[in-house]
Order: C-alpha cells, then sequence, then structure tokens
C-alpha cells in the first residue's frame, strides 16, 4: 500500500510497509543471582538463572552482563580463568587484549548443555544457545561466570531469538532499505529486556575505608529498594552498623569498626535465611569481607614496620609489653583491634619475625606476654564482644616464636562480665612462679586460671574468684612471677587508699596487703610490679599527693615474698604535669641494685627513672622522648643488665612503635639527672601516720633543712640516711627521726638554721598534735629545743650556740590519745620537678 504525504508545498512519495506485529517481547523475566568465594583461588563465582515468564512472546537467548571497568578500579589479570571448552578460552585470549583495560577479566567455568560464553566489545560478558532456547514458561539455571571482581550492582540484558526474516520483509520489497534497517534495530532493542543483577567489579586501586563503607550502605539501600532486603527493620540494622563503621573508622577507632563489620557478617549469615536473598547476601557479605580484609592486612603491613593504626599499641602499663628469652627479644602489640607479635636478635634495631596472634576479628587489646623457664613464650589479650562483655584468649610459642598454637579462649572466659568501674575490661596478665599463671579482671572479682604444662592445657581451680574487698570495683592488674611464686598488685575504683598485693603458690591465695599504706597517696591506679634478684617484689604506680598544685605523681616501693612491703617509698611527681603508667624492672646494673621505672606524662614527654644507688638511694631521670605515650619496660632476668623500653610514637600516623635501650632512645635532654642535687629539682621528706579505724592521714612533710652562714651563703643539711629496703626499723616512735639528720659538723661561722614544714590532713582528726625540733650532741644527748610550732611554714632559729660542734637535728611529733598498733607509719623521699612547671597543660590522657 502506497500513501502520498503533502508537506511544505512538496509531494513526498512513502512506503508503508506492512510486517508482522508479533515481535518477541521479554516483558517478564526472573532473574536470580547467587555468589561464593573460593579462598584457595581468591575468586568469585556467580551462578545466575533466568526464568522466561509465560506471558512473554519470545524465547530467550542471549543473557548479557556489564563488567566494564573504570579506570581508577583495580586491573585484574587474568591468571586461574577457568572455560568450560577450549573454544571459549581460545575466544577469549583473542579478544581481551583489545578489551583489557576497560572490562574485568571472566571466565565461564560452567555451563548448561548448548550454551557458550564470550566477553563482547560493548564490555559484557554473556552467555548465549544456539539450539532449545528456553521459551515463555522455561527456565534455566547454571549459568556460571567467575572473576576476581568482588559483587556489585550491575546492569544486565536479556535477549530474545529475533529471526529478522520472520519478521520483517525483504529489502527488495520496499523502497527505502535505510528506514528498514533503522526499525529493525529499534526493534531488536525494544523486545530485550533490561534489568540489574549482581556481578563482578572492580573495587578503587586506592582503597578508603570510609569510601567504601559508603558504598556498602548504598548496596544495602539499594537492595531493600530492589526487594532483595526484604525487611525494612532488616535494612536498618545494617544501616545503623556500617554508620558505626564509618564513624569509628572515621575517628581512627579501628578495633571497634572492624568489630561492627564482624557483627555486619554475623547478621548476614542469620539473616540469609529470612530476610536477605541470595544477591543481598552477597553484596553486603562479600564487599564487608573486603573492608575488614583491607584494614587487617592495613594493620599487618603497619605491623611488619613496627608500626600500628592505635595510639594505644602499647597499653597498658600493668601488662608486660616486651620479655627476652635466650638470644630473642619478644614484642607484643595492639593494632586496629589486632595482636601482634615481633622477634628481634638486636634489641629491637631489626625484627625477623611478625605474627597476627588474634584468630577472631574484632576489638582484640590489651597482650601481655611472658616467658618461661623452659623457654616458650605466652601471650595472653582480651577480645571485646559486647557493651560490658569480653573474652580472654591464650597463644604460646615453644620455639621462641617461630611459630604459635591456635588461639584459644580461657577455659570459663567466653563470656567475661565487667561492671562499671572497670572500663578498660578485664586486663588479663599472664606470669610463671611454680606454674603458670593467668589473671584478669570480671564483675564477681579478680579471676585466675592455672597451667601446669607451659599452656597446653589450663585448669579452673574449685574456687577461681580471688575474693576482695571490693569485687567488682577491681581493676589494672599487674602480675610478675619468682621462682616459687607470683606476685600480683591491683587497685580498687573510687578507692582512694591504695594499690593492694597478693602472693600466690598457684594453689591458693594470700590476703590482701595495702601496697600504699603510709605514703598518703589516694586515687592508686596504673600498679605494675616485678620481681627482684633477691625474688621479692618491688611496685609501682600512680596517685595524687598533696604536696603537689596539681598534678599526678608515681609511687615506688620495694616489697618481700611474705607479701609485706618496706617501710620506706618514693614518690616522683611535677606540679601541672600527671605522670601516669609507670613500667617497671630490676636489672643487673653493673653488678649493683637496679631499678628502671619508664612512664609518660600528661603532655606525652617519655620519662626514665633510674635507681642509681639503694644505701642511700639515689634516682637519675632522664626524658626519652617528648611525642610517646603507654611506655613498656622488658621483663629482665636477674643478670641482664641492659633494659629494653618500647612506647607508642604519638606525633604520626600510622603510630610508631618505638622500642631499644635507653642509649639509643634519649632523643631529649635530661630534665633532672641525680635527683638529689640537681637544680630545679625539689626534694623534701615525708612521714606519714595513717589511722586504719578513723581512715584519716596525717602527714609531715620537710625539706631539707638550710645552715645559714655569717656571710650570708646557705648550706643544705643532709636527711637522715635510709634504705630503700627497710623493714622493721621505722616505726612510731622513731618515724620523725628521718625528717631530720645524722650527725654533722654545723661550719664554724653558722648562724641561723631555715625549717620548712608542711602538715597535710586527710580525714577526720587524728590527734593533737606538739611539734619539737631538738639539738642532740655526738652521743645523742638532748641538748635543747630549738622550734616547738606546730603549723605549715618556714622558722628560722639561731644555732650560732652550736657553730663547730657534732650535732643532729632531730624532729619529732607527739600525737595525743594514739595507739601504736592502731596506725600504719611510712616515710619516703618525695621528689618534685620544677623545671617544667610554666607548661601548665591539662593532661590528655590516663
Amino acid at each position: 500500500m502506497k500513501t502520498y504525504t503533502i508537506m511544505f508545498g512538496f509531494i513526498i512519495l512513502t512506503s508503508e510497509i506492512t510486517f508482522s506485529q508479533n515481535l518477541p517481547y521479554l516483558h517478564t523475566l526472573t532473574i536470580r543471582a547467587t555468589s561464593t568465594f573460593e579462598n584457595a583461588t581468591q575468586m568469585y563465582f556467580y551462578s545466575y538463572s533466568l526464568s522466561n515468564d509465560q506471558n512473554n512472546n519470545g524465547n530467550v537467548w542471549v543473557f548479557e552482563v556489564d563488567i566494564s571497568r573504570d579506570a581508577n578500579s583495580i586491573a585484574f589479570d587474568t591468571s586461574g580463568l577457568i572455560f568450560a571448552t577450549s573454544w571459549m578460552e581460545s575466544a577469549f585470549r583473542r579478544h581481551y587484549p583489545s578489551l583489557s583495560s576497560r572490562i574485568i577479566p571472566v571466565g565461564f567455568p560452567s555451563l548448561p548443555q548448548f550454551w557458550g560464553g564470550a566477553v563482547s566489545s560493548n564490555l559484557t560478558g554473556g552467555f548465549d544457545k544456539d539450539t532449545l532456547m528456553p521459551a515463555p514458561g522455561q527456565s534455566v539455571s547454571g549459568l556460571v561466570l567467575m572473576s576476581r571482581g568482588l559483587p556489585g550492582i550491575r546492569r544486565c540484558t536479556v535477549k530474545p531469538v529475533f529471526n529478522v526474516f520472520a519478521l520483517y520483509p525483504s529489502l527488495d520489497e520496499v523502497d527505502n532499505p535505510d528506514s528498514l534497517d533503522a526499525k529493525v534495530e529499534q526493534d531488536r532493542e525494544a523486545v530485550n529486556f533490561s534489568s540489574v543483577i549482581i556481578g563482578p567489579y572492580a573495587p578503587p586501586a586506592f582503597f578508603n575505608g570510609l569510601t567504601f563503607l559508603d558504598t556498602v550502605k548504598s548496596y544495602v539501600t539499594r537492595s531493600r529498594s530492589l526487594g532483595w532486603i526484604t525487611s525494612q527493620s532488616t535494612a536498618n540494622k545494617y544501616t545503623r552498623l556500617v554508620d558505626s563503621a564509618h564513624s569509628n573508622l572515621r575517628a581512627n577507632k579501628r578495633g571497634v569498626a572492624k568489630a561492627k563489620l564482624d557483627s555486619v557478617l554475623l547478621n548476614v549469615h542469620t539473616d540469609s535465611a529470612s530476610t536477605l536473598t541470595s544477591e543481598a547476601y552477597a553484596l553486603i557479605r562479600f564487599n564487608t569481607e573486603y573492608v575488614l580484609n583491607t584494614l587487617r592486612a592495613e594493620d599487618s603491613t603497619f605491623a611488619a614496620e613496627n608500626k600500628s593504626s592505635s595510639a594505644d599499641a602499647t597499653m597498658s602499663n600493668s601488662a608486660r609489653h616486651l620479655v627476652k628469652s635466650g638470644s630473642y627479644l619478644h614484642g607484643v602489640f595492639a593494632s586496629g583491634g589486632e595482636i601482634f607479635y615481633r622477634r628481634s636478635t638486636n634489641e629491637g634495631s631489626m625484627w625477623t619475625q611478625t605474627h597476627r596472634i588474634n584468630t577472631a576479628v574484632g576489638q582484640n587489646a590489651l597482650p601481655c606476654i611472658t616467658t618461661t623457664q623452659n623457654g616458650s613464650v605466652q601471650i595472653v589479650w582480651q577480645r571485646q564482644i559486647g557493651d560490658s562483655t569480653y573474652e580472654v584468649w591464650h597463644s604460646y610459642s615453644q620455639d621462641d616464636g617461630a611459630s604459635w598454637s591456635t588461639p584459644a579462649i580461657l577455659p570459663d572466659a567466653a563470656d567475661v562480665g565487667v561492671s562499671g568501674y572497670q572500663t578498660e575490661g578485664p586486663m588479663p596478665v599472664i606470669a610463671e612462679g611454680k606454674c603458670l599463671v593467668a589473671v584478669y579482671c570480671s564483675n564477681e572479682g579478680l579471676r585466675y586460671r592455672i597451667s601446669e604444662d607451659e599452656g597446653n592445657n589450663w585448669q579452673v581451680p574449685e574456687t577461681d574468684i580471688i575474693n576482695g574487698e571490693y569485687n567488682d570495683r577491681v581493676r589494672f592488674p599487674s602480675l610478675a612471677g619468682g621462682d616459687s611464686y607470683v606476685s600480683l598488685i591491683y587497685d580498687y575504683a573510687d578507692d582512694t587508699y591504695s594499690p593492694w598485693s597478693r602472693i600466690s603458690d598457684g594453689t591458693s591465695w594470700s590476703d590482701e596487703s595495702t601496697v600504699g599504706k603510709g605514703t598518703d597517696i589516694s586515687d592508686a591506679e596504673f600498679s605494675c610490679v616485678t620481681i627482684d634478684r633477691d625474688q621479692n617484689p618491688i611496685t609501682a604506680w600512680t596517685g595524687t599527693s598533696s604536696n603537689l598544685t596539681w598534678g599526678k605523681v608515681i609511687t615506688f616501693r620495694s616489697g618481700y615474698s611474705d607479701n609485706s612491703w618496706s617501710d620506706w617509698f618514693t614518690i616522683f611527681g611535677q606540679n601541672f604535669v600527671d605522670r601516669l603508667s609507670p613500667s617497671l624492672a630490676y636489672y643487673n646494673n653493673d653488678g649493683k641494685y637496679g631499678v628502671g621505672i619508664v612512664h609518660h606524662t600528661s603532655q606525652d614527654f617519655i620519662k626514665l627513672i633510674k635507681l642509681t644507688s639503694v644505701d642511700p638511694p639515689s634516682w637519675d631521670i632522664s626524658t626519652l622522648n617528648e611525642s610517646g605515650a603507654w611506655a613498656n619496660i622488658t621483663q629482665e632476668t636477674y643478670s641482664s643488665g641492659t633494659p629494653i623500653y618500647c612506647w607508642t610514637d604519638q606525633s604520626t600516623f600510622p603510630h610508631k612503635v618505638i622500642v631499644g635501650p635507653s642509649s639509643a632512645l634519649a632523643h631529649g635532654k635530661d630534665r633532672a639527672a641525680g635527683l638529689t642535687n640537681t637544680q630545679g629539682v625539689s626534694q623534701k621528706r615525708r612521714a606519714v601516720v595513717y589511722h586504719r579505724r578513723l581512715r584519716a592521714t596525717l602527714a609531715l612533710e620537710f625539706r631539707p633543712m638550710k645552715i645559714v652562714l655569717a656571710n650570708g651563703d646557705t648550706t643544705v643539711v643532709p636527711f637522715k640516711k635510709s634504705s630503700l629496703r627497710q623493714r622493721g626499723k621505722i616505726n612510731y616512735s622513731n618515724m620523725w627521726d628521718y625528717l631530720g639528720s645524722d650527725v654533722i659538723g654545723v661550719p664554724p661561722n653558722a648562724r641561723r638554721l631555715v625549717v620548712s614544714k608542711q602538715f597535710d590532713l586527710r580525714g577526720p582528726s587524728v590527734a593533737q598534735r606538739k611539734f619539737f625540733l631538738r639539738v642532740l650532741n655526738a652521743s645523742g644527748t638532748f641538748v635543747a629545743v630549738l622550734d616547738t610550732t606546730s603549723t605549715s611554714g618556714t622558722v628560722s632559729v639561731n644555732i650560732a650556740l652550736y657553730a663547730g660542734m657534732n650535732v643532729t637535728f632531730r624532729p619529732s611529733l607527739v600525737l595525743s590519745g594514739i595507739e601504736p598498733a592502731s596506725v600504719d607509719v611510712g616515710v619516703g623521699d618525695v621528689f618534685t620537678l620544677t623545671d617544667e612547671s610554666s607548661k601548665q597543660s591539662q593532661p590528655k590522657k590516663k
């Protein structure tokens, strides 16, 4: 049939073509996809099924999935791809070079009979069939595509059999062949079915965790709109988890972020049986795994370079992070919720082993390491699994760290609850005495486990709770092993008095002792303990002292293997600076008794305090670094003399884990070398009476007395000699003597004695007090009273009468109504650094 059309004065002859209107439209198809991952080949396998709706007009001929690749994405290679037939592989190899930069390589490992697979120039991976195409009402399944590409939401197209010869006249029968060609192509596209399905995509070449989590969140949103998530509450749950992971990762709380992602995976497996289709399952699971594995790989890379994504990699001081065994230095630290072990043969200059110890993903933290007499290396750590619940894990090595046992949760430690006071969690520690002992906190008190076979098996004691005064407040345990016992130090939150201690032979625990009695140090926390060459414990902790304007102090004290403690203590403080988290070790100081205490301050200074003499006590202090936190020191053997230190650098990300001896690490200038005689250091001596029933403390603190000479010069009167290891020598009667002097020779031109004292009272009044400063002759006979003022302040008294004589200046304090048996007493030195007191910055951390 011909028609004529008049347009704008022209007569145009057109031809109206008559042809069949029964085009093979694919109006509706059901396309389903599943995806699996093969760990051995690192390949994803995508299996598709198609159901041709019975109301469609056409038979299914071709199914294509978009495999285009973004220019800034990872370029995968073709290794490992499998093809169902050799001709498919040959075709792929011929066409791939021209497409390699634009597509994700795919293989076709398994296909139904008579189906083929190929990549095409339109950047798709397609399946086609030459015979017996699925007609309306029929289905096909088992169309499998493999790739290294992650599951993504990709466009897909299903094309019907399109027989041009049956549907259209030949070109010879029409006047305008070009119009017919255009019509055919238009119809060819119109009959296709287009949709989206999961298929391979290449992630960005440069990983950005935050951006990738945005992608995961978008998959949740789109899966809900596509009906792949069948419940809005389920979609909301995944959105919240991914948002939480995102915010924690942005805040560099990688361990928490990983834990949230692990929760996503746990929920995905559960919901796959109900509210997630196979498409949503693949999208959320495999992309979440990719983020998680990439973050873990980053942390492994950091660890191999002695770096950490965590600013508190070497937390806490109460646990040991470095130990020596034979010719090896063993180290452990946390990074992004993972626990890493390292080994060195040259004191940390180079490392030859790096192992991720933990297997469970999540908030693994606070590792503690020790070695046994038989040479095994033991590690415990905690993993947070809920708001207030944790697991306590253990792993060991019997070949100097070359290989490690499969990590295992300690018996009955898979659901350890902690209270609101125990904000850091169980804080597990481990040490060897007669046997291997692990201790950790819980809301029911301290718990412990023992092993008599190098950690292969652990026993739960019949009574496994170390019952204390405030069980749900116990925290910061520290454990050290002697030859026949272990010493345990800990504190109670909101207890203003003291750290506490116990000892155990592996079968039972002693009663608890108050380590800080007689010190007038309150708010005790962050304690650490070790064993010295004489098999006695020594300890240091952080607390608050009344002698500082503002700031926290570190207190050191020696103990004994019967769980008693020396009468003497030493305090190190600094105005306006918190001295935090001491870690200490005994070491052989050229044949002398050596102690090293390393700690950080609220200004991120790493300080080293070293004992240089025991009788009388003498200390040096230096600055190792000015941008560090959570310092730690090696667990030393009794003969070793070179402690190794570590801390977490705070100046860069990722954070360097600094390790080495003090000689290699001292970047800062000495702040006070030789505490007893250095300008910028204030030395005092403190005598303390603590009334147990009243919980009241009276402290009397003396500055070194000074003699003023006739020409105006002054000379310092040394305090009475003392020893760190005094026990049973200081009592209520003689304690005040130590605020005075031994026998000294008064200069011939001496005129006056300057005396500065300070009284501090905590709690209710202990008793009425009377103070006397007496002068005794060389034989100890009373000569005169120089001062009787019972208030704080400085007085200057005339001593010209005693010029040229050998005398003793002896203070005393009389407290009325006090029974000596009702009080604890202590005496010690207090060193306060003043050279940095102008830096009145608030503390950054605990």
